[in-house]
């Protein structure tokens, strides 16, 4: 897990945003300024907002790994926000981190995540982080997943992540949006950070906000 050292800090109650806005707390706005990039994500999440003095919850960390060969991921690979847990106080949850994978043969059925964390009380959500694949021959059949943080309230869940794959002997890669059918979270584009793709997946309560993306 990572520190919350992103620039996405949730604002007052709400959760920490990366690729997807943290969730709002009750009656308080979000930190709406999403970061990074979608095609080669190494930003760390950012911390959820608090309330008083207690610990935020932390974002996720970076994984960035290069396999020359065969990458076999059967087991998990996590970079999710972490749930706000001080008991008797309200908090967001930490935005998801980073995984960037460069890979030869990606095969397994393992797990990739980037979810934010769960927010608390009247706390909102973390925002989802980014995940990219890089690959010559893909047969890998686990879940990649970048989810918005859960809360008590649906109004205040966190936006989707980023997913991005894409085959090098291919033109341009494939993106994907999916909450998880957590609707009311927000996923947004960056200014300058436009890229051209194949397909935009966007489903299961994902929603993209002020796109800069070109399909």
């Amino acid at each position: 897990s990572g520190s919350g050292m992103g620039p996405g800090g949730g604002l007052n109650l709400s959760g920490g945003t990366y690729a997807g806005v943290g969730g709002s707390d009750s009656g308080s706005s979000s930190n709406i300024n999403t970061y990074g990039s979608i095609s080669n994500p190494i930003a760390y999440g950012s911390s959820g907002g608090v309330q008083g003095t207690t610990t935020s919850a932390s974002g996720g960390g970076v994984a960035n790994i290069t396999v020359i060969g065969t990458a076999t991921i059967n087991g998990s690979i996590l970079a999710d926000g972490n749930p706000y847990t001080v008991v008797g106080y309200n908090g967001g949850g930490g935005s998801g981190g980073s995984i960037l994978l460069d890979v030869g043969q990606f095969v397994g059925t393992g797990t990739l995540s980037v979810n934010g964390g769960d927010g608390r009380g009247i706390g909102g959500g973390g925002g989802g982080g980014r995940i990219a694949i890089y690959y010559g021959t893909n047969t890998f059949s686990g879940v990649s997943r970048a989810y918005g943080g859960t809360v008590p309230s649906t109004s205040r869940y966190g936006g989707a992540g980023t997913i991005y794959t894409k085959d090098r002997g291919a033109l341009h890669g494939v993106l994907t949006v999916d909450n998880n059918s957590q609707s009311g979270g927000i996923t947004r584009g960056v200014a300058g950070h436009a890229i051209t793709l194949q397909t935009f997946n966007l489903r299961n309560g994902g929603y993209y906000q002020n796109v800069a993306t070109e399909l």
